[in-house]
């Protein structure tokens, strides 16, 4: 009984420790939103949050630099909701601002940008601080205005987003530094041009120019848009800065352009130059642009030209329908108003190729115009006299192959499109239009089926001559590529893939391991091929699909012409090799060998780049139950006695343990 009262106390202590111990050891759960759960400990805060006070009823934040916390409970572990504020710091040149800042921060959501927060700094204000803003949201930092004397950038200053780890910048910084126009040199001189930066302004008979000097004479015509802004002025010279070349550029600067897709409204003020420039004498003379009701008094007797040209660019880029460089009262209105209309409705019937001939460039400048408002964006362009060149596939006779495909590129110009062709359809001849003078890059991304393909690409240059002819030349050296004399045209021949030959081989055998040879049935495999780069890398794809062998094919069959190599997409060389893998058979296990590799049930062990792999076929044993008379369950009885004997025995000896341990009391 002592025993037994010891037991229950032992079992009552356990009991009452378990019950305890939680409450010694809770552990700590974070309360968490779904923008993270970086521990707090890592910022400076204790992990328990000692220093924090708040009730467990309570919802509030503390804020440590960037980062936005929940205050918890003490006795529960403290985690980051999310970082969300971001501070911005406005820098000067030496001496003070003469006026306000303002600024906006827009928010991205659907391609769109809505305005988040807006307001101004006065001249005594250099910090900005934005708060609560949303996790994995990305955000762009404008100035919208800045201190006379000042340039005000381009676009946006910042642009960030915020993830569970903090800020991050895809453009700028917390620092946002402004300078000064036009900055004078030691000399009191214009301090020079960066790279890509240009002198804009009005020039004589007001026609806008755009060059590395302020010198009319070395100036190119330029054209505006955004209408509603202040033109450069005559005398007052504006920095601009060349942008990319894109339709997505013009799009941007457009403040109300009349198409609402990008490519359309850059193709419609290209064509609108193409068709100028190319019955400029037809508008001279037979649209009078020519006449004294434009060039009267002046030097320049295409200004009416000129004003046409910029007239048909506003109707698109400002979605101008009338003049907006004329009054109806006005000396050749009507002239130019019918010009106009002219231009617009010819335009539309230039041809995508033709237009392509036209090569825009676009500039921007921070600076504002007399009556504090930015200035325009201007765009100035160059006719490009352009060619067709032709690439022709043939085999090793020069006999014509389908089923390649190139890819042509341009190199050292970024607003060239690589085009590619043979994807779409098998064909031989590759006619790639409308390319200028320049370095070009050709690759076959595809080779005709069995054909090795061009392990290099092909280099050459398109020259243009002083008479307005063009020409080829080849920077390659490679036998297989060649110049097909007196034209344009490359020849590329291509050579047939190395092949080999596989044989598959079906053998039965039955259980006892006897072959015989099934009269009738068939059965079902895959053929699959593995290429190995000379790096070892290994890929496979099931070359054929359910294949099948039967007896009337004496249980074999041969592959020809299967390649032995190939070229992969990174232009790497791969060498083929193959397998077989046989559907299942009921009742029988499958075997494969290549006489090379002992037999294995892993197919791909038999994988070999020529010769014959043999799959082998064998009956699984069958296992019969012993019949009636037999052993059958009486080796089980006579076992079940014996065990039965033994255990009488010890319990009839009164003298043994097992006995004792069995009778004993207490």
């Amino acid at each position: 009984m002592k025993k037994n009262n010891l037991l229950i106390k032992l079992l009552t202590l356990l009991i009452i420790i378990a019950a305890v111990l939680p409450v010694f050891y809770m552990p700590a759960y974070a309360v968490e939103e779904e923008y993270g759960t970086q521990d707090i400990s890592d910022h400076g805060i204790s992990e328990q949050g000692e220093n924090i006070t708040s009730s467990e009823s309570e919802t509030s934040y503390v804020e440590e630099g960037n980062n936005v916390f929940d205050i918890v409970p003490k006795g529960y572990t403290l985690k980051a909701v999310q970082t969300r504020s971001v501070e911005f710091i406005i820098q000067y040149p030496p001496g003070q601002p003469t006026g306000n800042v303002t600024y906006e921060l827009k928010k991205e959501i659907n391609n769109r940008e809505i305005v988040v927060k807006r307001g101004t700094l006065n001249k005594s204000q250099k910090k900005i601080t934005f708060k609560d803003l949303e996790l994995n949201t990305p955000y762009k930092f404008y100035l919208t205005k800045v201190p006379n004397g000042y340039g005000k950038p381009d676009g946006s200053v910042a642009e960030f987003y915020f993830d569970s780890e903090g800020i991050h910048f895809i453009k700028g910084s917390t620092a946002v530094v402004l300078k000064k126009n036009n900055e004078q040199n030691n000399n009191g001189q214009d301090a020079p041009l960066e790279e890509g930066q240009y002198y804009g302004f009005t020039g004589e008979d007001s026609r806008i120019k755009i060059s590395k000097e302020y010198n009319i004479a070395t100036g190119t015509d330029a054209f505006c848009f955004g209408a509603n802004k202040d033109f450069p002025n005559f005398g007052n010279k504006a920095v601009y800065n060349e942008l990319s070349t894109s339709a997505e550029t013009l799009f941007q600067l457009a403040e109300n352009p009349r198409k609402k897709n990008p490519k359309e409204l850059y193709d419609s003020v290209r064509k609108v130059i193409y068709y100028c420039e190319m019955h400029k004498k037809e508008l001279l003379t037979d649209h009078q642009l020519g006449s004294d009701a434009f060039w009267f008094g002046s030097n320049d007797k295409e200004k009416g030209y000129y004003k046409a040209l910029q007239e048909a660019i506003w109707y698109y880029s400002d979605s101008i329908d009338g003049l907006k460089s004329y009054s109806s009262g006005s000396v050749g209105y009507h002239i130019m108003k019918k010009a106009v209309k002219h231009i617009i409705q010819e335009s539309e019937k230039v041809s995508d190729e033709d237009m392509e001939c036209v090569k825009l460039k676009m500039y921007n400048s921070s600076m504002l115009g007399d009556h504090n408002s930015p200035l325009q964006p201007l765009i100035a362009f160059e006719i490009i006299n352009k060619t067709d060149i032709k690439v022709q596939k043939v085999n090793k006779s020069g006999e014509s192959l389908e089923g390649a495909a190139f890819r042509l590129e341009k190199l050292g110009d970024a607003s060239f499109t690589p085009v590619e062709m043979g994807n779409e359809s098998a064909i031989s001849d590759f006619t790639f239009k409308c390319l200028d003078a320049g370095e070009y890059r050709l690759t076959e991304i595809k080779a005709p089926s069995n054909y090795i393909p061009l392990e290099e690409p092909i280099l050459f240059t398109i020259i243009e001559e002083s008479n307005g002819v063009f020409k080829i030349k080849l920077n390659t050296e490679n036998s297989k590529v060649t110049l097909e004399e007196g034209t344009l045209t490359i020849k590329v021949a291509n050579e047939k893939t190395v092949t080999t030959e596989i044989t598959v081989d079906k053998k039965w055998f039955r259980a006892d391991g006897t072959e015989f040879h099934p009269q009738d049935g068939e059965i079902s495999y895959n053929l699959i091929q593995v290429l190995t780069t000379e790096g070892g890398e290994s890929s496979e794809k099931i070359y054929k699909s359910g294949e099948t062998l039967t007896s009337q094919d004496g249980w074999q069959k041969t592959y020809s012409n299967l390649p032995a190599a190939d070229i992969n997409g990174n232009g790497e060389k791969e060498i083929c090799t193959y397998y077989v893998k046989e559907i299942l058979i009921a009742d029988y296990s499958t075997g494969y060998s290549n006489g090379s590799v002992g037999e294995s049930e892993d197919p791909s062990a038999a994988a070999l780049s020529s010769g014959t792999i043999t799959v082998k076929n064998t009956e699984k044993m069958k296992f019969i139950l012993p019949e009636t008379g037999g052993t059958g369950r009486g080796i089980l009885y006579i076992a079940g006695v014996f065990l039965l004997g033994i255990s009488m025995i010890l319990l009839g000896n009164k003298n043994s343990s097992f006995y004792e341990c069995l009778h004993k009391k207490g």
